[in-house]
């Protein structure tokens, strides 16, 4: 049984998308006490549900390596996953990812970074089997995730309303007819951030989101 353990940051995607490239069967979200790491490591359980098994593993200090080593240590001694062990050391903080890696290479595992900046999707691994970092070639994840799915991960409750005009569905069809890729949401209201905050589409291509407002004509300045 492969076991993921990932350190949580500010962003929830590449805690994501590796998921759902690698398909482990337990991933374990190392997160710190801050409010933020706390709110996306429990929105990326909600994500994924009854899909697999995820525990939060709460960190007292990001900034100690010390004791992030010992409590990532002392879990994976508790539950018996010392095997099929794998190490995503893209969020969280630095010593975090330090911590980590030293970990892995006691344990003497596999460990990789994700990088998604300059549109890449790809994974870079280094193997630490030999007790050393071995770095490899990386490896691109055409993984993608639909506009609700991400909706998903950044925003706590949402609902989508019927269209105001056929001008609203004619915009609307145009977008959901972009094929493969693409996906669409009409007349989101954001109902977590405010009641009145609602946006005309939001579109999704490459787990990149483009949100818009439908108006018959311009105003003119």
């Amino acid at each position: 049984m492969k076991t993921m353990i990932a350190l949580v940051g500010e962003q929830p995607l590449p805690n994501v998308i590796p998921v759902k490239y690698y398909s482990p069967s337990r991933l374990v979200l190392a997160h710190t006490k801050n409010e933020r790491s706390t709110l996306i490591a429990k929105r990326i359980e909600r994500f994924f549900g009854n899909q697999l098994k995820v525990d939060l593993l709460e960190l007292e200090d990001g900034y100690n390596i010390d004791r992030i080593y010992s409590r990532l240590y002392q879990f994976i001694h508790q539950n018996e996953l010392k095997n099929e062990l794998l190490f995503n050391l893209t969020g969280g903080t630095k010593p975090m990812s330090f911590a980590a890696l030293e970990l892995a290479r006691v344990l003497r595992c596999q460990a990789f970074y994700y990088q998604s900046e300059n549109n890449l999707s790809q994974v870079y691994l280094y193997d630490l089997s030999t007790g050393s970092p071995k770095y490899q070639k990386p490896i691109s994840i055409d993984t993608e995730l639909r506009v609700d799915e991400i909706l998903k991960l950044f925003i706590d409750k949402y609902h989508c309303d019927n269209f105001k005009d056929d001008f609203e569905k004619q915009v609307f069809d145009v977008l959901e007819s972009l094929g493969n890729g693409y996906s669409v949401l009409h007349n989101v209201r954001l109902d977590s951030i405010g009641p009145n905050v609602e946006i005309d589409w939001i579109l999704c291509y490459k787990n990149k989101l483009a949100v818009g407002e439908v108006k018959p004509q311009a105003k003119k300045i």
